[in-house]
Order: structure tokens, then sequence, then C-alpha cells
């Protein structure tokens, strides 16, 4: 197991017992903790037993801060700490040795005894280290006798009351401090230390006895002047062995090979496990308190202990049982890797990758109201303090960043926006956003006109060769806030769903952008209504045996009769048709315009005459005057 699921392994005694057990070694004994009978009782109270469970104070007198002997600082150099003085090492020193922080202060700082509270909002406390800061009502503090603040409790002691160069008594504080309290105060003020990073683990609360066994021990052989003068503990809670039942079927099936029940109770016992054997099934289990703070607390884990001890090499490997029928197909997948193909090297278009938040100008560019859109608790930048709901802003800034380099160039990103969820199936502890897939492009030039109807045709031919179902471009509906009044489309599914929306970015946005000369075409599909096809729409079409025919015919018809209505009206009769240009101006009456586009006639029975091209051709303007009121130009 790594060590963070290990808390008896964040000390050298710890390692010592886990190596006793798998190979056989006898663990000595730390000293025991007794105290001398003519000292003075010492004034200590936890006022949050949830929050410290275990306050011992031992008060010593005659302390001297001078160095520690060399043996002892090489030790605490070789773990990366820095020695300072005596006083301070021991208590470093046990710390590494057994797991336990413990934590000195100075005596003549600390009136009428501990006491253990949470803070008011907004105290503030001076650490060790200099930090001045400004306390939560979350956070647990170490005050003496009249509430003045002296440490952070489980984190770091205050500057002021630690041991100092002219220290002669001194207060050891070992103490056992609830995991989850100690982590979120370390979270919150950014202040990882060896202290808390222990205690986030859940130690058990009979280390505390070790800790003050070994460093009593330590200052009566390094400092024999010093002495115990008084002493007191506040003892609200204590780790207890935690029992479980655990059947030796269980263990058989998981493991893949029978255990007796007499080779499990002895694979344990090393490990400090005290197992009964019903005589039936079943084991109960009895897990010592060094790993009953959440380290072992189910059946799985006790199956884990006894393999491990094992062996794993002595259990037979067996090859899990596979039927392959038939290969699973994932339409989706599959059309989003098609996608991603078609926009790359046929449309010639940039994959991009940003970031999950934009800046704000590019959400304000795109239309995006910061109150409607999620804010990070601890955001990169003051000014990308928002999730995106909306790929738009993302795109906008990298064109606004490669605008420089290229007058011409295309972008595409395929990635997940995020949106405030209005319904909680889960409940509120469940208030997840919401997480969808878009896809937006981006072309970006000189000319308007070409970018916009270069982005249409991509936007077209993108169903066929993505694989999805196709859809259709109209003007209805809500106009994209980012884009400019008069280019706009909304892209709608076989059902009339708004799948999309595409236009060329409005003169405003632009400006705002920085974008003075660069003019862009955009869009957005929210890719999971796309509906994948299992492969594209083909259709044989036989080579015509008689040659085609090539005409231009230009046309005049009112302004809101779109390429699309004029493309429906004549593909029924002609072969082929091509759009070429359009034209607005004197020469056209106001309200008019005038289309050009190209189509080929042909026949399956002979060549085309004269006669038959005119006839055709007569046909498809009469068609087309009936349809749209078009007049040949």
């Amino acid at each position: 197991k790594s060590l963070t699921n290990r808390p008896d392994l964040w000390g050298h005694y710890g390692i010592a017992r886990e190596l006793c057990a798998i190979y056989g070694g006898t663990l000595k004994p730390l000293p025991s903790f007794e105290l001398p009978g003519d000292v003075d009782a010492y004034a200590v109270k936890i006022s949050d037993t949830n929050r410290c469970r275990r306050y011992d104070a031992v008060v010593f007198d005659g302390v001297k801060t001078v160095p520690s002997p060399f043996w002892m600082q090489r030790l605490i150099w070789s773990v990366g700490m820095r020695p300072i003085s005596l006083p301070v090492d021991v208590t470093n020193f046990v710390m590494l040795a057994t797991g336990q922080p413990t934590h000195a202060f100075d005596r003549d700082h600390v009136e009428d005894g501990i006491h253990v509270r949470l803070a008011q909002d907004g105290e503030i406390l001076e650490l060790l280290d200099g930090h001045e800061l400004k306390l939560a009502s979350g956070d647990l503090l170490i005050c003496d006798g009249k509430d003045k603040p002296i440490g952070l409790a489980g984190v770091m002691g205050g500057a002021r009351d630690s041991i100092l160069a002219d220290t002669s008594g001194m207060v050891l504080e070992v103490a056992n401090f609830e995991a989850i309290g100690i982590r979120k105060t370390a979270a919150r003020h950014q202040l990882r230390t060896e202290a808390s990073t222990r205690f986030e683990k859940a130690i058990d609360t009979p280390r505390c006895d070790l800790a003050l066994g070994l460093t009593v021990e330590l200052m009566r052989d390094l400092q024999p002047e010093a002495r115990i003068v008084a002493a007191g503990h506040h003892r609200a809670g204590e780790t207890l062995p935690l029992s479980l039942s655990v059947s030796l079927h269980f263990l058989n099936i998981r493991s893949g090979r029978k255990l007796p029940a007499d080779e499990v109770i002895r694979t344990l016992a090393p490990l400090g496990f005290e197992s009964a054997f019903d005589g039936d099934d079943t084991l109960t289990v009895t897990v010592p308190v060094w790993r009953a703070t959440g380290d072992v607390g189910i059946k799985d884990d006790i199956l884990e202990e006894v393999c491990r001890m094992i062996g794993y090499d002595q259990f037979e490997f067996v090859p899990p049982a596979i039927e392959l029928k038939e290969a699973v197909r994932q339409l989706s997948y599959e059309s989003e890797r098609a996608i991603r193909e078609y926009l790359a090297i046929r449309a010639g278009l940039q994959e991009v990758f940003t970031y999950p938040w934009a800046a704000d100008k590019y959400m304000e560019a795109a239309g995006d109201n910061k109150d409607n859109l999620l804010a990070l608790a601890t955001p990169p930048a003051p000014d990308r303090s928002r999730l995106r709901a909306s790929l738009i802003p993302g795109i906008l800034e990298a064109v606004a960043q490669n605008d420089r380099y290229y007058d011409e160039f295309g972008l595409f990103e395929l990635a997940q926006v995020f949106a405030k969820r209005e319904s909680i199936p889960g409940g509120e502890k469940e208030r997840l956003p919401s997480q969808t897939r878009r896809l937006a492009l981006a072309v970006a030039g000189l000319d308007a006109q070409h970018l916009f109807r270069k982005l249409k045709g991509i936007l077209a031919d993108l169903p066929r060769h993505g694989r999805v179902a196709g859809w259709t471009f109209d003007q209805d509906g809500q106009k994209p806030a980012w884009a400019d009044k008069n280019a706009w489309l909304t892209l709608r599914d076989s059902e009339g769903e708004t799948i999309g929306r595409t236009g060329l970015l409005s003169p405003r946005a632009a400006d705002d952008l920085g974008l003075r000369q660069t003019r862009l075409a955009a869009a957005e599909i929210e890719i999971e209504k796309l509906v994948p096809l299992p492969s594209r729409d083909n259709r044989f079409e036989r080579l015509p045996h008689f040659p085609l025919v090539e005409q231009d015919l230009s046309i005049v018809v009112d302004e809101e009769v779109t390429w699309t209505r004029i493309e429906e009206a004549v593909s029924s009769q002609v072969r082929r048709v091509e759009f070429v240009e359009e034209y607005r101006g004197s020469q056209v009456p106001e309200g008019k315009k005038s289309v050009m586009f190209r189509f080929w006639l042909a026949s399956d029975e002979k060549t085309l005459s004269s006669e038959d091209i005119d006839l055709l051709r007569e046909r498809l303007l009469k068609k087309l005057e009936f349809v749209l009121g078009a007049k040949l130009r």
C-alpha cells in the first residue's frame, strides 16, 4: 500500500514494525511514559472534543536551548529537515520516529494552562515561519489559560510563544486532532507542514503514549538537568480496536486458493491482528489500533493483508474467461473522429485545445453574461474566474492570438462546456454542473462574404463526411449575440430542432477584440444532438452515356429568396447545379438581386440538340418564375 493509506507508516517505528512482521524479526519496545510522583497538576481544557480527542501537556524546567548532539542533527538532516536546538530537535525527532507530531511552547509565554478551542472569524495569529494568518471559524487553536492564541492546532506553533533563544522552561504538547479539520485548515491557508501531513492521515490516540515516553527518555538522556515539574491532560476519546467478521469462503473465492483458518490466523498475527475461528466458516479479526483509523475497515482489507503476507507470487495466475461475440460499435465516437478528420484534412482547419475558462473580454465579446456562468473557487487569474458555457470565447481568443501571424486561417475545437444545472437528481449534495460537448469552427481572413460562404460550405458538407444526420439552414429564431445582424444562420435537424448557429462576427465584437482588418466567420454546434450514422449515405450514379451540356443563367429574384430555395427548384430539372455569384446594383431594381448559377443538362437517350437545350432551358425558366417569381436578367 502507499504511505497515504497507511498512517502507521509515517514514522520509522511503524516501518520497523512492518519489516519485523514481513521478515520475522522482533520489534524493540519504545520507552513507556510514567510521571514522577511530585509534579504539579497542569490545567488542560478541550472545548471541541470532536476536533481534539486527546491533549497531553508536560511542563519541563531547567531547559537549555543548546545544539542537539551530532547524531541527532545528522538524522534530522538526512530526512530533509533542519536542526534548530535541542528542545525543538527532540520534538521533530520524536515525530519522525513515531509518526506522532509534537510541539514545544515557551513556558513563560503560556499562562494558566492550555485551552483548545475553535477560532473566531477574523482572529489573527502570527506563525513560526513569519506568516500572519487571518483565521476562520473552522480553524482549531491552541490557546493558553487566558485564551491567547499560541498555535494553529496540528499545523504550526505561534511565533512569539514557541521555543526561543532564552527559553528556560518548556510546555510539551502531545495531542490527537481530527484529520478532516486539519486537512481543511491546511488547505484553507495553503500551509502544509510535516505535522499537518501526518494528522491528515488519521493517527490513533495510543500513539501519544509512544511519543510521550520517547520524548521524556530523550530529554532525560540528553539534558539531565531538565526536570518535569507539572503535567496535565484532557482525554475525550480513545481509538479502539476494530472487530471484523470474515468468512473463509470469501477469502478462498477472492484469493483463488484454499486458505485454512490456522494459516490465516498465523499470517495475520505478526501484523498485530488477533483472530478467532468459530470452527465453521467465520473468522473474527480484531484490527490493532494503529490500523483502525481508516486503513483497515472492511473484509476486503483483511483479504489484502493475508494475500500480501503470503506473497502474491504464491498464488496461481488464472486468466479470466472472455468470450468475444461481436465488435461493439460506438457510432458517436466514430462520427466524432470522422468530423475531426473532415475538418482537419478536407476543410484545412487547425484543431485547437483551449482552457475551460477564458478572459472576461472574450466572454463579453461572445455575449455571455458572467452572472449566469459557473464561478471558480480558485481562478487561475482575476479575469479568468468563470467556466465557459460556450466554445466561442475560446475560439475568439485563439483567433486574436493568431491574427498577427496569418492573413487567412481556420480553427476548430471539439470540447466540453459547463452550465448550471436546473434540477438535481441526487439532491443538493450532488449539485454538479451540466457538461455537454460542442463543436466550434472559425475561419478568418479579409473578405467577409467569402468567409461566410466558405464556412457555410464546410458546414453543408460536414454531415456527409462526418457520418451524421443532415441539417438545414434558415434565419429563424434568436441571433447569436456575437453575430452580425445581417449575416447569421440557424442549423436545424430534420425535426426542426436547433442544433447550432453560424454567422459573421459583428463589427462591435471585432473591435472589442482588436481585429481591425481581419474578418471572422464562426459556428457552434451541439455535438450531442447530432445523430451518428453507421456509414456515409453513398449512392451509385452511372456515368452519363451522352455528353453533358453546361449552361449559365442569371435571374432576378426578390431579396429574401435564398440560394437553397433556388437550388431546390432547379435540382429536379438538371443533372447538376452550382452557385456562381450574386449581384446588387443600379442595373437591378431595389429590393431585388441578381443570382447567377451554372447547371448541366443531359439525356439518357441521345445527344441533346440545340432545340432540346432551348426547350429544357425554357422549361427551367418557367418553373423558376412560377415558384420564385424569377425573371431572366
